[in-house]
């Protein structure tokens, strides 16, 4: 062997690698290997008709029968390190392809110092644990392949980025010089063979989340859906095995951590892992944050109905003392079942809040773990709401009434009874039918301005008597003062607001997407969170809720109104400098 100098552990690793993949081959992925290097892996990823790849403008173009080579190389340091990878092919049809190297956090380090800078969910780099699949083949070097796949198979950020851009014709043009390329290792390596008894192939995308047992309602009978199903949802960080839904010691969870605070509040960085492992002492995620509870994917029915209302159950108890502190203070809504209720909506709500709170902060939030917690966060609440009668009522009862004392009580605290606008708005999520979001953002947005204007020093009010540019000043300096909470609403509402048209707004919608976005929304949610962080003006804040009239009304106007509504609710009370009469 050429790598007769290399770490025998490491000669041994990658014969424990081959015959992984070898055991659990990747769908349109074949490996070639020199007769002395087993260190070297010449990959050939195919696209054919069935599985072409796809870019351009809103991933509108397509291309097959085609081949990409891409040679991987096992150094000393692996698995510490993945394998240094070189792609050999002359396409440049990828917005993460750099000559021969690609901009992948797990699958190489050449670009390490940016994801780190970047702070990026460590779950998303390589570690040792990447290097070996499990006996079932989930993980290891078969994973890898197959993200290598799905990442070269479509040019998701063309729209956004477009530092190389390109046409079907050209598109098929190059396509013409692959399908000409022939690399050198064709004429003297091998090509590795699957395992005649090896399982079926891995292909994209996570399992399907089938209800084991579901009659037409998609609930099974009690008999059927305890059963646990056999497809792995993930790999838990801690124990580095696998999640299985359903299954009372790996059914996947995640993370919810609490910060201090005057108010503390609940968070969660999506790290996937189980009950069992929490017990077992997994107390810190990757992004050193505390884990004090875990909540559970609900993932299916099946599981849901064996696991995951129990788990609910666990963390709600184990949150009680947090929860407490974000009761609404409603009249009409204080007794025991009304509490019980709010602390299931305010457990949901807090971590939906913090979660656009960190993308508006651009704190590490990676686009696809934010939309990945929205629609978990939404599969959960919709679960409790099925297994809670009244929350769903409790829900729509508690917005009515809030609606209705922004419109009607003008002299009401409101703040006193809602003390958080962020944490209440995920309880539309319930009441599209009854109360829907889009036909009632005005009046959120009223009640936003409002309390917003605490935050604007008092020189800078919107007066009726203003001039002309006193008043383009007061309206760039209320947009600058207020622009994080304008951005973080429009955030928690994007996702609500757009939950019919992703075909989000039932639990068999959920289950039929096995918990995971689509690909085409993830990319959209990519897009849109860039413009959403760059919102310049009051516009386009309307715009983005889909407020199409307000944008064109007179602004300072709105903003006079806020402030006399703002004081006669008694918002600016203690504030470090003289209010106005």
């Amino acid at each position: 062997c050429r790598i007769m100098a290399a770490d025998a552990k490491v000669l041994k690793l990658v014969q424990r690698c081959l015959a992984d993949v070898a055991r659990h081959p990747t769908q349109h992925v074949d490996i070639y290997l020199e007769d002395d290097d087993i260190c070297c892996w010449h990959i050939a990823l195919h696209f054919p008709d069935d599985a072409p790849f796809t870019g351009g403008e809103s991933l509108s173009l397509k291309a097959s029968d085609f081949t990409l080579y891409v040679t991987l190389r096992f150094d000393d340091n692996f698995p510490m390190r993945p394998p240094r990878l070189k792609f050999l092919s002359p396409w440049t049809n990828h917005q993460h392809l750099w000559g021969d190297r690609i901009c992948h956090s797990l699958l190489t380090d050449d670009f390490l110092q940016y994801f780190q800078e970047r702070s990026t969910h460590g779950t998303s780099m390589w570690s040792a644990s990447c290097a070996l699949a499990d006996s079932g083949g989930l993980g290891g070097m078969p994973r890898y392949l197959q993200i290598l796949r799905e990442y070269l198979s479509a040019d998701l950020d063309y729209d956004e980025e477009q530092h190389v851009k390109y046409d079907a014709a050209s598109l098929q043009q190059d396509v013409e010089a692959q399908r000409s390329f022939k690399p050198e290792f064709l004429e003297t390596a091998c090509r590795l063979e699957p395992e005649t008894s090896s399982p079926p192939v891995l292909t994209a995308g996570y399992p399907q989340a089938a209800g084991v047992g579901q009659t037409e309602e998609g609930k099974g009978d009690s008999k059927e859906t305890c059963q646990a199903t056999s497809e792995a949802w993930g790999v838990d960080f801690f124990f580095k095995s696998a999640l299985v839904p359903g299954s009372p010691e790996s059914h996947p969870c995640f993370d919810v951590t609490i910060a201090p605070g005057r108010v503390p509040s609940l968070a969660t960085t999506m790290t996937s892992l189980c009950r069992k492992s929490f017990e077992s002492g997994a107390r810190t995620t990757d992004f050193g944050s505390q884990i004090v509870a875990v909540l559970p994917y609900p993932c299916n029915s099946s599981a849901w109905i064996a696991v995951g209302s129990s788990l609910a159950k666990t963390a709600l108890q184990e949150l009680a003392p947090v929860l407490k502190h974000y009761h609404l203070q409603l009249p009409g809504f204080e007794s025991d079942e009304a509490n019980e209720l709010e602390a299931i909506l305010a457990m949901v709500g807090e971590i939906w809040k913090t979660t656009c709170i960190g993308i508006v902060k651009d704190e590490g939030y990676e686009s696809e773990r934010a939309m990945t917690c929205f629609v978990t966060l939404h599969h959960l609440l919709l679960h409790l709401a099925e297994e809670h009668a009244g929350l769903r009522a409790h829900a729509v009862s508690t917005t009515r009434q809030f609606l209705k004392s922004i419109e009607d009580e003008s002299t009401q605290n409101l703040k006193a009874c809602v003390p958080d606008l962020g944490r209440f708005l995920v309880r539309f999520l319930l009441t599209e039918k009854e109360v829907p979001l889009k036909s009632n953002a005005h009046i959120v947005v009223q009640e936003l301005f409002n309390r917003n204007v605490r935050w604007v020093h008092p020189d800078y009010w919107a007066r009726t008597d203003a001039s002309p540019e006193e008043k383009d000043e007061q309206i760039d300096e209320n947009f600058e003062k207020s622009q994080f909470g304008m951005k973080l609403t429009v955030f928690q509402a994007y996702y609500i607001l757009r939950s019919l048209e992703l075909g989000l707004d039932s639990l068999s919608a959920h289950e039929a997407l096995g918990g995971k976005p689509p690909a085409e929304t993830l990319r959209v949610f990519q897009q849109d969170c860039k413009g959403i962080k760059d919102l310049t003006s009051f516009q386009e804040f309307f715009l983005w809720l889909q407020l199409d009239d307000m944008a064109f009304t007179d602004i300072h106007e709105l903003l006079v109104k806020s402030v006399a509504e703002s004081n006669a609710r008694g918002y600016n009370a203690g504030l470090p400098w003289p209010v106005p009469s």
